[in-house]
């Protein structure tokens, strides 16, 4: 049986808007904790892509996966020591066209990279 294939490509930077906010607070203990709230409001749309999601890795190297939903936008919260928050966060957005319900038949884009910065 022929199979076919389409290259997706990566979402357009321009049309594409993530943010992210950074809060912290002491403990009685004196620790620092912060909290990382990452926001993608709006996203480049892929020719054949019918899911999109994102990858985020914080500055310790940790790597957090999120689906992206178009309708009300997508916000990822992490928390930790303020030792281990702030820094650079880097992000991946990539569609991605799934065939079947279990992702046995799936191709996946091109990421459009970036970086955010928690200071």
């Amino acid at each position: 049986m022929p199979v076919s294939t389409a290259k997706l490509l990566a979402p357009e930077r321009a049309d594409t808007s993530v943010s992210i906010s950074c809060t912290g607070s002491s403990n009685p203990s004196g620790n620092s904790a912060q909290t990382a709230k990452i926001t993608v409001s709006s996203y480049g749309k892929v020719q054949w892509a019918n899911r999109y999601s994102m990858a985020v890795t914080t500055p310790t190297g940790q790597v957090l996966s999120v689906a992206l939903n178009a309708q009300s936008g997508t916000t990822l919260t992490t928390k930790g020591s303020a030792k281990d928050m702030l820094g650079s966060w880097t992000y991946s957005i990539r569609g991605s066209f799934q065939a079947t319900e279990d992702a046995s038949t799936a191709w996946l884009g091109e990421p459009l990279n970036g970086v955010l910065s928690c200071r």
